[in-house]
């Protein structure tokens, strides 16, 4: 990831599994001691609405999204 992407927060929670935020990379990725990596983010806002998977697979706009290989 990269300075400035953006990318979602993905609740995976028991009740229900959606993205919730979006945020924006403000450090690149970085080694941290006793982590394989990571990379910093700042919340953009909040989804007007959370989608699950199935929902955003049906988006046209989000068709041959990496994600849902």
């Amino acid at each position: 990831m990269k300075l400035s992407d953006l990318c979602c927060f993905y609740h995976s929670g028991a009740k229900a599994c959606r993205v919730i935020r979006v945020f924006t990379i403000v450090r690149e990725w970085y080694l941290e001691k006793g982590d394989d990596g990571v990379v910093d983010v700042k919340v953009v806002g909040e989804m007007r609405k959370p989608m699950d998977l199935k929902e955003m697979n049906g988006e046209e706009g989000l068709k041959g999204f990496a994600l849902f290989r």
